[in-house]
């Protein structure tokens, strides 16, 4: 005996007691319901392909707009690896995106006040703005000081 048979047979049993419904009638819509609402669900809900096309649009657009811009951006995970970076971070950064992507930001730049503040940023969920902070990179010295427009953002 399935799930459902064993299901109907016991709410028959009950019913029995109660002569207001009759099993017939409780069978048919345990029956009937769950493919009600998969019917209004599917009704409700724009076609799988029309939304995956709007998501390949929207990835597309994203993509446009990363690579297209002088600004440097970087996008890591939540334990500051790189997930994407554009071609202007890349080239400012001295790597190349294959170089950056995957690896720990904190291991190419190692600064422990900078990771204090990512780790702010990622812990609070509240995004940080520097103008001109100071920057160096411990492994290009030969680049100096530099300063950055940063945006943290969770």
């Amino acid at each position: 005996m399935s799930f459902g048979q064993t299901i109907c047979k016991k709410t028959d049993d009950a019913l029995q007691k109660n002569e207001r419904f009759s099993p017939s009638f409780v069978r048919s819509k345990v029956n009937e319901e769950p493919l009600h609402l998969l019917s209004q669900v599917a009704h409700d809900l724009p076609p799988v392909e029309q939304q995956l096309k709007a998501l390949q649009t929207s990835q597309e657009i994203l993509h446009i707009i990363m690579e297209n811009t002088n600004a440097q951006l970087a996008y890591l995970d939540p334990q500051f690896n790189f997930i994407a970076v554009n071609d202007a971070y890349a080239r400012g950064s001295g790597y190349t995106k294959e170089q950056l992507i995957g690896r720990s930001y904190f291991e190419l730049f190692p600064n422990m006040e900078n990771l204090a503040l990512f780790q702010k940023v990622r812990d609070t969920g509240k995004e940080i703005e520097f103008i001109e902070k100071p920057f160096e990179y411990l492994n290009q010295r030969w680049r100096g000081v530099t300063y950055w427009n940063w945006k943290l953002t969770p």
